[in-house]
């Protein structure tokens, strides 16, 4: 757990980041929401469950995806090879974090303590990188400010409740909300003007989402639930 905890929090983080800088952050960003499908192909060698037809064509239409956003929606011409290592950076940070997701599940008595070890090991090791690779600046305040928010949200709280979340919480519905990310994460990018808006951009992160619902083997049945749930309510409302 030492290792896949190291790897799946600062293994991922450090790629994730390294990617950015190569690559273009929507297509970045995109690869990386494939780690739910790297959860669904492993899940039923670790878990045992079986692998439905709904699961394979998710999975089909995921990376039908990507392929839309790397070729910016043309044909393989499309594809622009200055970026190979980004995009590789960001699949090396699918497989380590769809890896330590499966892990974490696996081993749910490993205590949730464990993620502020993980991150001071990976702080401990960033500096290491640091001192070896890169030059020193001073941060401006708001720099400051928002490397702190991040460090005590999006990089801390988040990987404690969403560790606590998958042992002890709805591991399925977990994974299946999280499907709906890269709509978000798209919709951020451009409002903050990280990337310009496209039809391809959004067909994309559409297939993306789209996919990695169908490829839980448990989404089909999480909704029809919820639409049986408000059917049931509606009905009790008008009973009363």
């Amino acid at each position: 757990m030492w290792a896949f905890g190291i790897m799946g929090i600062y293994g991922a983080n450090l790629s994730f980041v390294y990617a950015m800088q190569c690559a273009p952050p929507e297509k970045v960003d995109l690869i990386n929401y494939l780690w739910p499908i790297l959860v669904t192909i492993l899940s039923p060698l670790v878990f045992k469950a079986k692998v439905n037809f709904l699961s394979m064509l998710g999975v089909a239409i995921a990376f039908a995806g990507i392929f839309v956003v790397l070729t910016n929606g043309a044909s393989l011409a499309g594809f622009e090879m200055q970026y190979w290592p980004g995009f590789l950076l960001a699949l090396l940070n699918v497989i380590f974090w769809g890896t330590y997701v499966i892990v974490s599940k696996k081993n749910s008595t490993v205590p949730n303590e464990m993620i502020g070890l993980y991150c001071g090991i990976g702080a401990i090791c960033s500096l290491i990188i640091h001192c070896y690779t890169e030059n020193f600046l001073l941060p401006s305040n708001k720099e400051l400010v928002t490397m702190i928010t991040i460090g005590l949200t999006g990089q801390g709280l988040a990987y404690i409740l969403w560790d606590y979340g998958i042992k002890s919480g709805h591991y399925y519905l977990l994974c299946t909300l999280s499907y709906f990310t890269p709509i978000l994460s798209i919709l951020l990018l451009v409002k903050f003007q990280y990337t310009m808006a496209s039809d391809h951009l959004w067909i994309a992160a559409t297939l993306v989402s789209l996919g990695a619902c169908l490829a839980e083997p448990k989404f089909i049945a999480i909704i029809k639930k919820s639409i049986a749930f408000r059917a049931n309510s509606k009905s009790t409302v008008k009973t009363i």
